[in-house]
């Protein structure tokens, strides 16, 4: 499952969302490239660990709970993530394991 959500260029109109049918105004204007939503079997594969793993990661009451890890976003019966939270997420453990973040 990999999905692609236009982004807007217009960075002097405040982009509108909806959201379970209201309109809401984005805190910050939307970067130009293309957002990339990528399954939970792609997240999980970029952070070397299995689907179970992630949803326990993801779980508040689990011990394994990691509260940087960025929030899936649901579609209708799908659910997945944004491909540069991910990312962002991964240089966030190299920097704190004092390596290299490079871009």
């Amino acid at each position: 499952m990999l999905m692609k959500a236009e982004a807007s260029n217009s960075t002097s109109i405040a982009p509108l969302a909806e959201v379970a049918g209201r309109r809401i105004k984005a805190a910050a204007p939307i970067a130009a490239t293309p957002l990339r939503i990528i399954s939970v079997r792609e997240a999980a594969h970029r952070l070397n660990i299995g689907r179970s793993t992630l949803y326990a990661w993801l779980d508040e009451k689990s011990p394994s709970y990691k509260p940087g890890l960025p929030k899936p976003v649901h579609l209708g019966r799908s659910t997945g993530f944004i491909e540069h939270e991910i990312d962002e997420f991964i240089r966030c453990l190299m920097q704190v394991r004092g390596g290299d973040v490079g871009n």
